[in-house]
């Protein structure tokens, strides 16, 4: 019986306690009020390229040009310490007057998309007017510029793959000559039957 009427007590002290803290806290605040003048709260945050174009326009357009324009591109590959591959592509337009860096990386068989930049640049110089960098975050961002961009890579590593099998022929060819005694061997094999 005791202890229910101390708990009941502890919780009657508690609701006064607190009620009286709001009140306290209510009238601070009036105070405040009466004397200081309150302004908005501003925004810290920087706006995204995509607040300004919610529908990707300009960045589907930029990508339909790089199809139909047949930019320049160059693509350095780089490996890391971890088994993560990187990509930089850097697409320029035929007047050199627009130029698309990204970078790409490759980690556990997963693509994923590090940064998209669109530069304006002042022709035959190397300075530019303005630039857009994408958020690279958003999904729907990054799966419009990592459908474009991928093929690319792959023609990058295609065009390796030839040229390594190109070389590979040639040293073959290059030995295949200083072999003489084992072709003469093997004319003669053939030739005697």
């Amino acid at each position: 019986m005791i202890y229910l009427i101390n708990i009941i007590l502890f919780v009657v002290v508690i609701y006064f306690s607190y009620k009286n803290y709001t009140l306290t806290k209510k009238k601070v605040i009036d105070e405040i009020d009466k004397d200081f003048l309150r302004l908005p709260v501003a925004k810290y945050e920087t706006p995204t390229f995509e607040e300004f174009d919610t529908k990707h326009i300009l960045l589907k357009d930029i990508l339909e040009s790089i199809k139909i324009e047949d930019w320049s591109n160059t693509i350095e590959a780089e490996r890391g310490y971890t088994h993560r591959r990187a990509y930089m592509v850097e697409l320029n337009n035929p007047s050199n007057t627009l130029k698309v860096r990204s970078r790409l990386y490759v980690y556990d068989g997963k693509v994923s998309l590090a940064s998209f930049n669109v530069i304006r640049l002042v022709a035959n110089t190397a300075f530019n007017t303005g630039s857009v960098s994408y958020n690279t975050d958003n999904t729907e961002t990054s799966t419009l510029i990592l459908s474009h961009l991928w093929r690319y890579i792959l023609e990058y590593h295609e065009a390796i793959y030839v040229e390594t099998m190109s070389g590979y022929k040639v040293v073959r060819e290059s030995i295949d000559t200083e072999l003489k005694t084992l072709k003469r061997d093997n004319a003669l094999k053939t030739l005697l039957g």
